[in-house]
């Protein structure tokens, strides 16, 4: 997303402007940035004062590692990280995200996708659960009974931060925590939250929750063919012969 890129480049490049021994610490600071947010999305960092009110999110600002969000009813905010992952946060919905797990997601809807290669967080957890990932999208709905998790691409394992019981989640499947267990296992089919933002995506959400219409792709311009060798320019009008010597 152009967003994303332009936010994180301009991040890492303030970084490396700065003196050696800073840039360090400036680049780990860039956790990532928000692509896009539907209707009322609030955050608060942890560099702002202890007691310090949430402030209102708007698409294209960075997040520090810590920062937690919190949505509104019909409201979510997709933020895309600084490893390849992206993270979408529905409605009614607290996480942080960053400064230690990839996500810490306290309560509501969640969809992630991990980065791909090396150096890409792939630890999330919840209240109850410690989610490790490979390669994965999935989505999670937590709320103060039971955790669902349901794996759209690659693998999960869910740990019991409780108990240590584990279990290992491929695509195509769901599984649930609750009530000290993961009650029947891993099972077929992949759990939809009921939330759109997570479960069709962010644009949907802003078509669904505010009436906007999605945004219309720009047109690709046809690409001009390159002329013949020998044939005329059609751009051109061909020179007209002039009347020839002693003709009448």
């Amino acid at each position: 997303m152009n967003v994303t890129r332009r936010t994180l480049m301009a991040a890492l490049s303030a970084a490396a402007a700065l003196p050696a021994g800073l840039w360090r610490a400036a680049a780990q600071s860039v956790t990532g940035a928000v692509t896009a947010v539907v209707n009322t999305v609030k955050s608060r960092k942890p560099s702002a004062p202890p007691d310090a009110a949430p402030t209102p999110v708007a698409e294209g600002e960075p997040v520090e590692p810590g920062t937690t969000f919190e949505t509104a009813k019909r409201s979510a905010v997709e933020i895309s990280l600084a490893d390849g992952s992206v993270a979408v946060i529905g409605a009614r919905s607290i996480a942080t995200v960053g400064g230690g797990d990839a996500m810490q997601m306290g309560q509501g809807n969640f969809r992630y996708r991990s980065g791909k290669g090396e150096g890409v967080n792939r630890a999330l957890s919840t209240p109850a659960l410690l989610v490790a990932l490979k390669g994965t999208e999935l989505v999670v709905s937590v709320d103060e009974t039971r955790t669902i998790c349901g794996v759209v691409e690659g693998t999960i394992v869910c740990t019991s931060r409780k108990t240590g019981a584990s279990v290992e989640v491929p695509a195509g499947n769901s599984v649930v925590w609750g009530a000290g267990s993961f009650g029947q296992g891993v099972t077929p089919g992949i759990y939809r939250t009921g939330d759109v933002a997570v479960d069709d995506g962010i644009a949907a959400a802003r078509t669904a929750w505010t009436g906007a219409p999605p945004p219309t792709p720009e047109p690709t311009p046809e690409p001009t063919p390159a002329p013949t060798p020998g044939a005329p320019n059609p751009g051109r009008p061909r020179p007209q012969p002039g009347p020839q010597p002693g003709g009448r």
